[in-house]
């Protein structure tokens, strides 16, 4: 696969498709399958992608995409919902997505999820009208209904003390994400920070935790406090795991993945962690670093799944990807020797 030939273009989609290229059946593919024809490398090819199942929950639509080659590169840059891996041995793989209907969101009535007295006769609502919002009410009369706060559909108001400030906090949820706003007495909204995970501390901190994307689930905790400007200010981030605990790898291809991913963020101790001892001898952390180059992901190629071959890829522009192939051996789950595919 890695030595073709010729040019070898591989199309996978994003859900179950028929694919057709220049008005040619070439067969189903999808996430975790591909076809794959041999190209030529001068010449324009208009792919499609015709789902093959939806439900009124899913609704997908045939797209038709133009991708150009030229001298063995592509010479014109297809749009965002395509995505082109360049691996070694004139092998490009095409990932393209198909059209997704938005589906309307079911209608309800405006409800009310969380209540709080601001003082004895305001109080503060958060309830839910087509999205979430806030309603300060005197008895009936409500005198400020003018906070949207977007699409999610649950949350909670909450008195927040921050640094010694009274606040009134609201905590929402969406697209697995939390955010908090805090509120002063004035209704001024001094903070809104959108996080994996939101907290105060007891001793008056706001702390939020983001998670990086690597197969170990990293995690960048940063603390919040309020500087002598009454401004909101963040300390520096630490790196680690807590929300969940640390667990070395059980299996060679997470193994060799989390290795990369640590040179790539600096994790120096965890990457050495993963040599074997007389790798560890033979180089240093600074000299791996420079034989992986600077890299964005790592992903095995298409049906390599034991940790063996692994490509670092690299960002040519917004759609096309390049990737560097290595190839790693293993000794009780460490790693004892790494080379350029």
């Amino acid at each position: 696969m890695y030595n073709s030939p010729v040019p070898l273009m591989i199309i996978r989609s994003d859900v179950d498709s028929l694919i057709e290229v220049n008005g040619q059946l070439i067969g189903e593919c999808k996430e975790s399958s591909f076809v794959a024809m041999p190209i030529s490398d001068t010449g324009d090819y208009y792919i499609c992608a015709i789902p093959l199942y939806c439900d009124d929950n899913d609704m997908r639509y045939s797209v038709t995409r133009k991708v150009c080659f030229e001298n063995g590169t592509v010479s014109k840059t297809p749009t965002g919902d395509v995505k082109i891996f360049f691996w070694p041995g004139g092998v490009f793989e095409l990932c393209i997505k198909t059209g997704h209907f938005k589906t309307n969101s079911e209608k309800c009535f405006p409800y009310t999820l969380s209540s709080i007295m601001l003082d004895s006769s305001h109080e503060l609502t958060l309830y839910y009208e087509n999205g979430l919002k806030l309603a300060m009410t005197n008895g009936n009369i409500c005198e400020n209904c003018a906070f949207s706060l977007g699409a999610a559909k649950s949350g909670m108001l909450k008195a927040v003390t921050v640094c010694g400030i009274n606040y009134t906090g609201v905590f929402t949820e969406a697209e697995g994400k939390e955010r908090l706003l805090l509120f002063d007495k004035d209704m001024n909204n001094p903070l809104d920070i959108t996080a994996d995970s939101i907290s105060v501390s007891d001793d008056g901190k706001i702390i939020k935790i983001n998670r990086l994307n690597t197969i170990m689930k990293h995690e960048v905790r940063t603390e919040m406090h309020i500087d002598v400007q009454g401004c909101f200010v963040e300390d520096i981030p630490s790196t680690g795991f807590y929300t969940h605990k640390y667990a070395y790898p059980t299996d060679t291809l997470t193994l060799a993945v989390a290795f990369c991913e640590a040179v790539r963020e600096n994790f120096r101790d965890e990457a050495l962690n993963y040599l074997s001892d007389e790798l560890k001898a033979q180089f240093n952390f600074d000299l791996i670093k420079e034989f992986f180059g600077d890299f964005h992901s790592v992903r095995p190629p298409l049906s390599e799944n034991d940790g063996t071959l692994l490509g670092l890829i690299t960002h040519d522009s917004s759609s096309v990807r390049s990737a560097r192939l290595f190839e790693f051996k293993f000794e009780n789950m460490k790693i004892t020797n790494i080379s350029e595919y």
